[in-house]
């Protein structure tokens, strides 16, 4: 049996040969949209918030420059066809001599930046991305270390998370709203 899985829009996505023709926004969206970060654990005043992946690539779509947006909208989309491996874990891993999930990553990547010809501005889009973790930490976790990343000032509004449904509305909009231009 070949290592795949079925997209909510009936594809089956091919881990061990990945092809952009099995990509699909729709699928990103509804993938994105129930992915938590941070492996689930935000929270406001003790009780969960549901903070998905696909909020977060939003949010960082709206904080980059307008030629970025397509890369910021996309650049956790790997996580719809495969779990979102914590950075601290990843980078655990690679200490041990464990790449697989690097080689993995890079490759269904290689297929997305293929289907959606994304133009890449990695150093704003990461630039944006860490520095939004800083918000994300002072609104939805325990603070850590005042030091870990500087915040933009953005705010997540732990008040009125995005629902599932929202999520991907918010999601195709900005989608939409790109490939009019």
């Amino acid at each position: 049996m070949k290592p795949f899985i079925q997209t909510a829009t009936g594809r089956l996505f091919d881990f061990s040969a990945p092809r952009a023709e099995d990509v699909n926004i729709a699928d990103i969206a509804h993938a994105l949209a129930l992915n938590c970060r941070y492996n689930g654990h935000t929270h406001y005043d003790s009780l969960p918030v549901l903070y998905s992946v696909g909020e977060h690539a939003c949010h960082v779509h709206d904080l980059v420059s307008p030629p970025a947006r397509k890369h910021a909208l996309l650049h956790d989309a790997t996580e719809a066809y495969m779990p979102d491996v914590s950075a601290p874990l990843k980078a655990y891993l690679r200490s041990i001599g464990c790449t697989v999930i690097d080689e993995l990553e890079a490759n269904i990547w290689g297929v997305i930046v293929e289907a959606f010809d994304i133009e890449l501005y990695d150093a704003e889009v990461h630039e944006v991305d860490k520095r939004l973790i800083g918000d994300e930490a002072i609104d939805l976790m325990h603070p850590v270390h005042d030091d870990w990343f500087l915040p933009l000032g953005y705010g997540i509004d732990v008040t009125d998370p995005w629902p599932p449904k929202r999520t991907v509305w918010e999601f195709m909009h900005r989608w939409e709203k790109l490939c009019d231009h």
